[in-house]
């Protein structure tokens, strides 16, 4: 938690008992915390995590997506997302806790394009545009994300949008990587041009922290 520089002193039993005091549940006097012979850890079944609640939904969510239930699957990425309220981990220090928040941060990206995708497939384009303008903020960089708002876009009517959102994409890329789109999202400019585009929402393999499908961000 300290990574290389750990405070002088005994302090670990002190943290714990100020977590134990604060994660009371009420007048429960079960332990949220409890202490074995490998060191401390939050009892089972005393206490509901939400990163454990966050697996849980990610992969309930993956698989209705495969195996078509694209309702149930935008449903479930509802919920997880609804599990984050802030930045994860905020104002917590060390290495550990960035590594994590840095983990928590690429989750939360790649189940709000996978609720957006899955609303494309269902025929709801508004539902999607305003998901995935929030995340196209998050990930300025992200071409198949910046591609598949193009297509929701262009589907409500929105097609002058659209290609301003592949413009502003272009030029970021420009000016941080020095490197131009690639063919995601010359194939979502495209379709705007055109007023057509895919059957489906997908518009590249989804990567989250990346610039584009297989490339890493600067």
């Amino acid at each position: 938690m300290w990574g290389e520089e750990a405070p002088d002193g005994n302090v670990v039993p002190v943290y714990v008992y100020r977590l134990r005091k604060s994660l009371r549940l009420g007048e429960c006097r079960d332990a949220v915390i409890r202490r074995d012979r490998y060191g401390y850890g939050l009892a089972r079944g005393v206490a509901e995590v939400d990163a454990a609640c966050l697996d849980d939904l990610d992969t309930r969510s993956g698989a209705a997506e495969r195996a078509g239930e694209l309702a149930e699957a935008v449903r479930l990425c509802g919920r997880a997302l609804g599990l984050f309220r802030g930045e994860p981990l905020a104002g917590l220090p060390g290495p550990l806790a960035e590594a994590q928040r840095l983990r928590l941060t690429r989750r939360r990206a790649a189940l709000a394009q996978r609720k957006a995708e899955c609303e494309l497939r269902l025929g709801r384009h508004a539902e999607a545009v305003a998901g995935l303008s929030s995340l196209a903020l998050d990930e300025p960089l992200n071409e198949p994300v910046a591609a598949t708002l193009m297509h929701a876009l262009r589907r409500c009517g929105r097609r002058a949008e659209a290609l301003a959102v592949f413009d502003r994409v272009r030029l970021r890329l420009a000016d941080d990587l020095g490197v131009a789109p690639g063919e995601v999202l010359w194939q979502a400019r495209r379709a705007a041009l055109r007023g057509d585009g895919p059957a489906t929402g997908r518009a590249g393999e989804y990567r989250p922290g990346t610039g584009r499908a297989g490339e890493g961000r600067a």
